[in-house]
């Protein structure tokens, strides 16, 4: 059976979907933040982490966010326009959608997505490519945004006294949203191949870190999980970036090429080609394609964007600071969304380092789960350097988990290693330091 159909056939539990909407006509400062919220309220979810296998997930209703290119006050979603007669008094305080609207839904799994972390509660945003984005060939889609888990405790209303049986229904018990989880800003651009694609957290936490004392089999737990997703033409200020070529980057529209998804038959092809990048003082060079390159990748557009002069010529670019396979292996990813076969270690922790430093999210990811294969001795202090330093939120988490787990197993081999010694004198915080003496103590916890 399908892991989604399985979700769904326990999932009969019941839920309550709602959209919020932030009004439009805020203050600039308050606009800068205004983001369309989406909240999902799941029943019963210690039962869903009871009798839900890993692997196993459960959807919430498809959802609604507006263009960002697009004045919000003219998009209108399906079967919404007659809601101003129907809420009338709330009409001024919903944007509306049309059919360029995004269109989203999210994706849980109460026990874990990922074999590497079991028993991890995992949240996803996946994107769901529309009519309007097919017919227009439109293949990429940037949000950002945060997730936000609730727990919904009820507190009896002891100081009001029920006027009816409905008030009693309605007031008797009251729900207080006690938050236990909340994302920092997430940045990602969704790749749409006539597929849904999806982004997020592997890991919030297991159900004892979010619910402590809490007996899954004895207490119910119900749950909101709130998308807050943010238009990128309105939070110049709200993502710190990695480097200084994101700075202004998100005021600008996405852009739309109409072409396919694979652009492998131009990889390092002679055909109009308009740059050349050159390592080792030219004894090696890679042709490429400016077009291409910024369309997969803010930072190739912008760092291309600054190296034009506007004459049109092809330019060659020497490139000092990112090994030839590295690099080359990164454009081949660029041009086909696929990552190489047969690349070995030292390789693959090279394209890590420099794919994370670009924000190329999706690159990160293959790298990494092509890595957690090739840990040893000799290299495992490598791979959670390699996580301590890493801007990818997803994949730090993989190769974390992994080389903590793979360290606590092999700890007496290696406590006296210059390995030990090497990631001690050089973790970044305390607080590596910190987790990898409980992983050493405890293990990686299940």
């Amino acid at each position: 059976m399908h892991p989604f159909e399985s979700a769904r056939t326990f999932h009969g539990i019941r839920q309550l979907n709602h959209q919020r909407i932030q009004p439009t006509s805020l203050p600039p400062q308050q606009q800068q933040q205004a983001a369309h919220t989406f909240s999902w309220t799941l029943r019963g979810f210690n039962e869903l982490h009871r009798q839900m296998s890993p692997s196993n997930f459960a959807y919430s209703d498809r959802f609604h966010s507006p263009r960002g290119t697009h004045d919000p006050s003219l998009l209108y979603p399906p079967g919404w326009s007659d809601f101003a007669s129907v809420f009338p008094s709330q009409q001024s305080q919903f944007n509306c959608f049309d059919d360029t609207a995004y269109l989203w839904r999210i994706r849980l799994y109460p026990n874990g997505s990922l074999k590497k972390l079991p028993s991890h509660i995992s949240i996803y945003l996946e994107a769901i490519q529309t009519l309007f984005e097919k017919q227009r060939y439109i293949t990429k889609r940037s949000v950002q945004f945060k997730i936000q888990v609730y727990r919904l405790l009820k507190s009896k209303n002891q100081n009001q006294e029920p006027s009816s049986t409905m008030s009693i229904q309605l007031d008797l018990w009251k729900e207080n949203p006690i938050l236990v989880y909340e994302s920092n800003m997430l940045k990602f651009d969704y790749e749409l191949q006539n597929t849904n694609t999806l982004f997020g957290i592997p890991s919030i936490g297991t159900f004892s870190n979010l619910f402590p004392n809490v007996d899954p089999n004895l207490e119910d737990v119900d749950v909101l999980v709130r998308i807050r997703i943010y238009n990128n033409n309105v939070t110049n200020n709200m993502i710190t970036p990695y480097t200084a070529y994101y700075q202004n980057d998100f005021a600008h529209p996405e852009p739309i090429i109409k072409s396919p998804a694979s652009f492998e038959r131009f990889f390092d092809n002679e055909t109009y080609y308009d740059v050349a990048f050159t390592f080792d003082n030219g004894m090696h060079n890679i042709k490429a394609h400016r077009i291409i390159l910024s369309q997969r990748s803010e930072y190739f557009e912008k760092w291309l964007g600054n190296a034009w002069t506007g004459d049109g010529n092809m330019k060659v670019i020497p490139i000092k600071e990112i090994p030839f396979e590295a690099f080359r292996t990164i454009l081949f990813y660029l041009y086909t969304l696929r990552l190489q076969d047969g690349l070995d270690f030292d390789v693959l922790k090279d394209i890590y380092s420099n794919a994370d430093m670009m924000r190329l999210e999706q690159l990160t990811q293959l790298v990494a789960d092509r890595i957690v294969h090739l840990v040893t001795l000799g290299n495992c202090h490598q791979v959670l350097d390699l996580a301590w330093n890493s801007n990818s939120y997803t994949s730090k988490i993989i190769l974390k988990t992994v080389a903590y787990d793979f360290i606590s197993k092999n700890w007496q081999t290696l406590r006296s290693t210059e390995n030990i010694r090497y990631l001690i004198c050089n973790a970044p915080s305390m607080d590596c330091i910190e987790e990898l003496m409980d992983a050493k103590t405890f293990g990686v916890g299940k």
